[in-house]
């Protein structure tokens, strides 16, 4: 046997310096600049735009483009100058109210925000036009003028004339709609704390456009769901394909600091296991990954049950190689069980602790016990730090029946929001 000591090998090639600047200033920005990288590269053209910089686009890179998206810069960088008008009229609780109604167009109100809630949000919800074609309270459909369109992509000159016969008009229904949103929600992104999270909803029309674009403000690694809305839809329509989902995009600033929201579905039954303060799950499991092996339960290893006896079997897993003795809550002697099991290392652990409750990966006050049955049972004390959130929302209505509720409160309920501000 050699028990010298190999050298370190190293590497015959000196140090890329320049990768590793690259990759150095590649991790500062892209905390703070997501909207710069472009397939984990830095785009250095939309930094300079970012920066206050004007540069023409010109290279194509991956990502999402459309004409006048270089221009929006230019849109978020203008000053606002506008104010905020107190209102204390139509207010109520003036004086103390800790909640604010502001009335004004979103795009000023945001900027307006900027200095006073710059990283102190929490959530914040978003319900765009979803670009159908369809008219609401407000104008819904964000198509730019052909003229528009064909000056933006190029496909005329100065004076109108077509270069080609073969013009490319589709994409105008989605230009100007993202050139709506994009400024907006960058705006928006600087307001969320690094503990907070934006929600956009939206349907099929924009899903994959907007996709692109939250991920290019936002940071792909801090998507954290695409919701799926079930909502009471028109079953009775004669569509192809009956539509009864639309989506919500859920987005945080910093995945890194997002808690888990202490939230169980809606849905859930009120029986569920899940409001329940403590998590209690049986640890046998045999299989291929879970072979069997034997553990000696000490004296003292706790019981869920006073008194009683468990036999010595070998039909059922636990196997119990001796009568197991409960006596107050607690085996009266050591007793040996065999069994496939899914948390044997913790079950360990808690052994070599003396049956006092120890920690799982996640933090978890964790400790087990034996049931009238002879099952081993892990207990693990639900905290904060759980959630059940799940993708797919079911059972909570719809748009048309949101509408109908904020409707039935009236002009009362929404001023009961507390102080009124409009922009001046």
């Amino acid at each position: 046997m050699n028990d010298t000591i190999q050298p370190e090998k190293m590497a015959l090639t000196s140090l890329d310096i320049a990768a590793e600047k690259r990759e150095e200033l590649r991790r500062a920005l892209a905390a703070t600049f997501p909207e710069i990288m472009a397939e984990d590269r830095i785009d250095l053209d939309q930094l300079k735009r970012v920066l206050g910089e004007w540069v023409e686009p010109d290279r194509e890179r991956f990502g999402l483009n459309w004409p006048g998206k270089a221009a929006c810069m230019k849109v978020i960088q203008a000053p606002s100058v506008g104010t905020l008008k107190p209102c204390p009229e139509e207010s109520v609780d003036w004086d103390t109210t800790q909640n604010v109604f502001i009335e004004g167009d979103n795009l000023e109100v945001l900027k307006l925000l900027q200095k006073a809630y710059f990283g102190k949000i929490d959530m914040i919800y978003i319900d765009p036009p979803y670009n159908t074609g369809k008219e609401f309270i407000y104008p819904d459909k964000y198509a730019e003028t052909l003229d528009t369109y064909l000056r933006y992509t190029g496909q005329v000159d100065e004076r109108g004339r077509e270069f080609s016969t073969n013009s490319e008009i589709s994409g105008r229904f989605h230009s100007r709609w993202l050139n709506m949103l994009y400024p907006r929600l960058y705006l928006a992104k600087n307001l969320i704390s690094d503990r907070g999270a934006i929600f956009i909803s939206i349907d099929d029309h924009e899903l994959s456009n907007l996709l692109l674009l939250a991920d290019s403000v936002f940071g792909e690694e801090n998507r954290l769901a695409i919701f799926s809305w079930r909502t009471d839809g028109n079953f009775d329509n004669q569509a192809k394909v009956k539509r009864t989902h639309e989506y919500i995009l859920a987005y945080c600033r910093n995945e890194q600091a997002f808690p888990h929201p202490p939230v169980i579905d809606p849905g859930t039954p009120e029986g569920s296991k899940l409001f329940r303060p403590v998590i209690r799950n049986t640890i046998v499991k045999n299989g291929p990954r879970n072979p069997a092996s034997r553990v000696v339960l000490p004296a003292g290893f706790p019981a869920d049950f006073e008194r009683g006896v468990i036999r010595k079997r070998e039909d059922s897993w636990p196997k119990y190689r001796s009568d197991a003795v409960v006596e107050s809550s607690k085996l009266s002697t050591p007793t040996v069980v065999e069994s496939g099991w899914s948390s044997k290392d913790l079950l360990d652990e808690y052994i070599a602790a003396g049956m006092t409750s120890i920690e799982d990966g996640r933090g978890q006050e964790t400790s087990f016990v034996i049931t009238q049955t002879g099952a081993i049972e892990i207990v693990k004390q639900r905290t904060d730090g759980q959630s059940h959130v799940i993708s797919s929302i079911s059972n909570l209505g719809g748009p048309q029946k949101a509408g109908r509720e904020i409707q039935e409160l009236g002009l009362e309920g929404v001023m009961h929001l507390g102080s009124s501000l409009r922009r001046a």
